[in-house]
């Protein structure tokens, strides 16, 4: 008895077995857009409920052998290729040219985001569109367009160009 008693109270006493918390709910998808970089590069950013972003990148047809940095800061969210790292250092690139948020952010994105342009109307019945464009260095160095127009008689138009054209500083 003595030998019973001492392994009973050697026992553990039983306790239930624990759970695990429950995981939290996965970051729900709020945007994908698709960037078009001065390399040529197209990074699809895609953006997360929690605030989060990821970032991929295909390189150019042309660009072989290059790899890619991706990195945040606050709400930066930047996708670096490697041939231009030496370029940054050195001062003779601005970084922002790899800011995929802020590209997005001003309606640089291939057509995903879009910005109303100022309408002037001229006195022959014609409308002049007024394009505002940032610093090309805010800018993946294209601007797309999209027109949606109907006339008096019901005829109507709905175009989109993605990169219409190209952007350059002016010194």
């Amino acid at each position: 008895m003595t030998v019973a008693t001492m392994l009973a109270a050697a026992a553990p006493a039983a306790t239930q077995p624990e759970v695990p918390p429950a995981a939290p709910p996965a970051a729900a998808v709020l945007a994908k857009n698709t960037v078009t970089l001065v390399t040529g590069d197209v990074v699809d950013l895609t953006t997360l409920s929690n605030g989060d972003a990821t970032a991929t990148v295909r390189p150019a047809s042309d660009r072989h052998n290059v790899s890619y940095a991706t990195r945040k800061v606050g709400e930066a969210l930047y996708a670096i290729p490697s041939d231009a790292m030496s370029l940054l250092a050195a001062g003779k690139l601005d970084e922002e040219l790899f800011n995929v948020r802020a590209l997005v952010d001003s309606g640089y994105d291939d057509g995903g985001t879009w910005t109303k342009v100022d309408l002037v109307s001229l006195n022959n019945g014609t409308v002049r569109a007024i394009v505002h464009h940032p610093a090309v260095a805010n800018t993946s160095g294209a601007v797309s367009l999209r027109v949606k127009a109907t006339d008096v008689a019901g005829n109507s138009i709905d175009q989109t160009l993605i990169r219409a054209y190209g952007l350059t500083s002016v010194d």
